[in-house]
């Protein structure tokens, strides 16, 4: 970010220039070539103007980016990222991650009035993102954009009124975000009690704006989308963007018949949608400033000044520095002399290079002070029913501290990976000689019913439906009221869970319920026998969370029933009941599931069952290793272990089988004290959701003493409702099986 505060384009004998950048979605980084032309050219641009797309890469340029630094952006970022709403996996707590991986269609509720969605996404991602990149820029320039290194405006669009805002004011990232919120994709943006939207439907290209703002001579960039075949109307996105296009068509018209100068990239192919094509887009904007940049400097007729720079002094005295030494410091002058900068910026890019985006110096008779942007208050706004300190013990910033953007981040997707808010931010301001700080967020209903559908050939068809609240007296406690219904299971059951108590790491969860089960038995793959299983359960747990890699918990377990005879043998009846203490440690550092990437899921268990029940033990050891190469290639290796008293109670017994852990066998067709298995997978992850594997697993269970080897193949779709999944495999016996599973399990 040099570039930040050293400004050296040359001046313009023909007044000041203004450019007005336009949408389009993906098309809309061919303006990043324009800017590189313009750049070399030497061309000073003196205000700035965007509307969606533009709006964002006009403010980053404003706040003092290059155009290659901008490029480095476009082409390191996963635009396609941004649609996504959830928070980092690994920024959940254990329970949770549980709760999201099981893929449930939800629906939350005001009252008794269901809140439906405003849009695909609210943005939160894409809103942290541009806050990172934007965040020393909007403390610097106290919130007004005149004060910027280029004065900007965003122009947005009031969603109610229809009104053009244009917005000059406020945190920059959030101008930003107003303007690029594209109706349907986006949820509209709040801002000063209003919601504002994509900024093209009122001023497609913002020449009008830029006028008002003083320029003298308006150079438009237009990059906008024309309308699209009928071969190219195939999702509700497809049409809402041709209807925009439509809408926009005469305003888009009427703004490029006032700019001075009109630059329109060929950019026929190319979609809104098309972020995968950066290098391709970014040339063509490039190409074509070029081809049109000799008509433009004869039309702007101008000099270059040349403003000298005095040679900095070399014995520097440094005040204010207190997280890097005097020592480091004069090795980043002297390095940033060689560059060309002075002693303030190059201490300025040290800090900034650590993290520490707040960070200023200023020179004066020898003497470089430092402000290195100590926090001197934090504040949270929007937490009507949320307790204060439920947000600050997930920030991990405190006061006295000097702001680092790392830890900003770390804590915004924290808070957001609660669950308890459908939007944070910070905001950051000057208060005497340090920075306030203030946590806003927004919360929605926390009433919320939660959906789920199954189908596999074992349980057959199933359904859960879940009544919760998810922010008990606004401490962020879930209680939760489920049933699932289906052909072979039913279960009811309540529980209520605490991932945090007060400012500690502390957990605690109570659960109860009854459930009824038909299972099958087995003897050398032949079924001679069912039964049906019912009981009432009660947990109890009491754990500490270990930050968010995992947990340790120990859980107090009674469950109590008894075994009905269907048809059959190979299995008691009668009545039974289990009590049993439970020690249980869990790690997971998985990037999603289902279809992980990378990292790490092991999970171990010890339970003694006794306290008036049967007296047994058992231990369980379950770990799964995910590593992805060449983006779409994944290998997995996963080794499950158990081990328990050989009279361990029927209910509790260790079991084998089916298409998750041992191809070619039904699942839990074997049953025993003791199991080992260990699968080898490879995936390949298609376009459109698909993926498909292969997988090698090794598989024995006592007291059968047999070594079980299988193989076989499956292909995957990603769905609403879960995966759906078609695997089909064999085994070293000679069994063969096909599995259908569709949903996510429950």
């Amino acid at each position: 970010m040099l570039s930040f505060l050293v400004l050296l384009w040359p001046s313009l004998a023909s007044g000041t220039v203004g450019l007005a950048l336009g949408g389009g979605g993906a098309r809309g980084l061919a303006q990043i070539g324009v800017l590189k032309v313009l750049e070399r050219a030497g061309v000073k641009v003196d205000r700035i103007a965007g509307t969606s797309i533009g709006a964002v890469i006009g403010g980053l340029y404003a706040a003092g980016y290059s155009a290659k630094e901008i490029e480095a952006l476009a082409r390191k970022v996963d635009w396609g990222a941004f649609i996504g709403n959830s928070p980092p996996r690994t920024s959940l707590f254990p329970g949770m991650r549980e709760e999201k991986d099981r893929n449930l269609l939800q629906v939350r509720f005001q009252w008794l009035r269901p809140e439906l969605p405003r849009g695909l996404t609210r943005g939160q991602r894409l809103a942290h993102f541009l806050w990172t990149l934007t965040a020393r820029a909007s403390y610097l320039c106290g919130g007004d954009f005149d004060l910027l290194p280029i004065p900007y405006r965003a122009v947005a669009t009031d969603i109610v009124t229809g009104g053009k805002v244009v917005v000059g004011r406020g945190d920059l990232s959030e101008a930003m975000l107003a303007s690029i919120s594209v109706p349907l994709l986006f949820v509209p943006h709040p801002w000063k009690g209003r919601w504002l939207a994509d900024g093209g439907l009122k001023e497609p290209v913002p020449v009008e704006t830029v006028r008002e703002m003083g320029a003298d001579f308006v150079i438009a960039v237009d990059t906008s989308a024309p309308l699209r075949p009928e071969g190219a109307l195939r999702t509700p996105l497809d049409i809402a963007d041709q209807a925009t296009t439509i809408l926009m068509a005469d305003e888009l018209r009427e703004q490029l018949e006032k700019a001075d100068f009109v630059v329109a990239p060929e950019l026929e192919g190319y979609s809104s949608f098309d972020y995968r094509k950066v290098d391709s887009l970014i040339a063509l904007g490039e190409e074509e400033m070029e081809e049109k940049l000799p008509e433009l400097l004869d039309l702007l007729d101008g000099t270059q000044s040349d403003e000298g720079t005095s040679e900095p002094p070399l014995n520097l005295v440094f005040e204010g520095n207190t997280l890097i030494s005097d020592e480091q410091l004069r090795k980043a002058v002297r390095e940033g002399r060689r560059e060309g900068l002075s002693p303030e910026e190059a201490v300025e890019r040290e800090y900034i290079r650590r993290g520490y985006i707040l960070a200023t110096a200023k020179l004066e008779d020898g003497k470089l002070e430092v402000d290195e942007g100590r926090i001197v208050g934090i504040d949270v706004e929007g937490n009507r029913t949320t307790r204060r300190y439920v947000v600050l013990r997930e920030f991990p910033l405190k006061v006295g501290d000097v702001f680092h953007v790392g830890k900003v981040k770390r804590g915004v997707e924290q808070i957001y990976g609660t669950g308890l808010f459908d939007r944070v931010s910070v905001h950051l301001r000057r208060k005497g000689k340090g920075v306030a700080l203030t946590i806003s967020v927004g919360e929605h209903p926390y009433s919320v019913v939660r959906l789920g559908l199954h189908f596999d050939r074992r349980k057959r068809s199933e359904m859960l439906a879940e009544l919760g609240y998810d922010n008990v007296l606004g401490t962020g406690g879930r209680l939760r009221s489920s049933v699932v219904l289906g052909e072979r299971r039913q279960v009811y059951a309540a529980n209520f869970c605490m991932d945090r108590f007060l400012r500690t790491y502390w957990t605690f969860s109570f659960g109860l319920g009854h459930k009824v089960k038909r299972s099958y038995i087995f003897e050398e793959g032949e079924e001679v026998g069912e039964y049906r299983r019912r009981s009432g359960f009660l947990l109890a747990s009491l754990g500490r969370q270990i930050k968010r890699l995992g947990d340790i918990s120990l859980e107090l377990r009674e469950e109590g029933g008894w075994m009905e005879e269907v048809r059959g043998y190979g299995y008691p009846k009668g009545e039974f009941e289990v009590r049993s203490a439970r020690l249980k440690v869990c790690f997971d550092t998985l990037d999603r599931y289902p279809f992980p990437r990378r990292g790490r899921r092991t999970e171990v268990l010890w339970e003694r069952g006794g306290f008036g029940g049967p007296n047994y033990f058992k231990f369980y050891l379950a770990t799964e290793s995910y590593f992805t190469f060449l983006s779409r290639n994944t290998l997995s290796i996963k080794l499950r272990y158990g081990l328990s008293s050989p009279k361990v109670p029927f209910t509790e017994q260790l079991t084998l089988g089916g298409q998750e852990d041992l191809f070619g066998y039904r699942e839990e067709e074997m049953r025993g004290w003791k199991v080992l298995c260990v699968n080898f997978g490879y995936r390949y992850r298609m376009p459109k959701y698909t993926h498909i594997g292969i997988r090698a697993d090794i598989g024995r269970i006592w007291p059968r003493g047999k070594l079980l080897l299988s193989f076989g193949g499956s292909i995957s779709l990603e769905t609403l409702i879960g995966p759906m999944t078609l695997s089909y495999g064999f085994s070293s016996e000679g069994r063969r099986r096909l599995y259908l599973s569709v949903g996510s399990k429950f």
